[in-house]
């Protein structure tokens, strides 16, 4: 998990990316993608509760909403949701990492 500080560069750059996940869930509100996930971990108990009281971390941690979705299926409609995306002045594309699949 990555913490940013509360002043300087590293801080500009903590703030940039926080908006940047804004636009981003904007836009994932808008495709109905969410419908299908669960929003979890730090980042969204900050997003969603704590505001800016809370650590700022770069994680989005997702999982399936309903047990028994297909995870891959799920995986394949948030990457294809995100791909290529520019929503306000913000481009986002994937950048792969290993997965660790639960359950």
């Amino acid at each position: 998990m990555k913490h940013a500080p509360e002043n300087g560069s590293l801080g500009l750059e903590a703030s940039i990316i926080d908006i940047a996940q804004d636009y981003l869930f904007m836009h994932l509100n808008s495709t109905g993608i969410l419908d299908n996930l669960a929003f979890k971990g730090g980042t969204a108990l900050r997003k969603l509760f704590a505001g800016t009281a809370g650590r700022f971390s770069t994680d989005l941690d997702f999982s399936v909403r309903d047990v028994g979705e297909k995870m891959d299926a799920v995986l394949d409609l948030l990457v294809e949701s995100i791909k290529g995306v520019q929503t306000g002045p913000f481009h986002f594309e994937i950048q792969e990492t290993p997965t660790i699949w639960f359950g």
